[in-house]
């Protein structure tokens, strides 16, 4: 019973590094702006905890800080929830049968998922018609904020491999 207390304590506090996550990225001048580049660091955390808790439970994950991003946004289109949830179980679903769950594997994952996360935005943005120059929100936002995006990955997968170290050490 005591293991399973402090498991729970584990998934509490990457719950509260979630939060914390979504707290600095939609509070203002947090994580400036480079352009019209903006960072979206709870994908690579959506990623990093997946590697770490394996497909089902990165797929929650995912799902419950999409529901959080897609508070935070206008409209009801859910895209977040559920495309986080995608990602979360695919980091899970690779790391459990294809990848080893190492640093260079998670800066490829973050940076390959981030990359689709942002395209797949930008698609749903040009097939609803919400922007009027796709190619030039495609270069000036959606490219840039991918790589401003990964720059932070490193650091955030260092802190949730801690977490989640921890956590393994306390269930064996």
């Amino acid at each position: 019973m005591q293991n399973r207390s402090r498991e729970l304590v584990h998934y509490v506090v990457l719950g509260f590094l979630c939060l914390v996550l979504y707290l600095i990225q939609y509070t203002d001048d947090v994580l400036p702006k480079i352009g019209r580049a903006s960072a979206v660091i709870l994908v690579p955390t959506v990623v990093f905890a997946a590697m770490f808790l394996r497909e089902w439970e990165g797929a929650i994950t995912g799902l419950l800080v999409g529901v959080l991003m897609d508070i935070a946004t206008s409209g009801a289109t859910c895209f977040n929830a559920v495309v986080l949830m995608l990602i979360g179980c695919g980091a899970g679903l690779l790391v459990t049968y294809i990848v080893n769950n190492n640093l260079l594997a998670a800066l490829i994952m973050s940076f390959g998922f981030t990359a689709v996360y942002f395209l797949l935005k930008w698609v749903f943005a040009c097939v609803f018609g919400v922007i009027d120059a796709p190619f030039l929100y495609l270069v000036k936002q959606i490219i840039p904020s991918v790589f401003y995006t990964f720059v932070l990955t490193i650091p955030l997968y260092l802190i949730i491999r801690r977490i989640m170290k921890r956590l393994y050490k306390l269930k064996s």
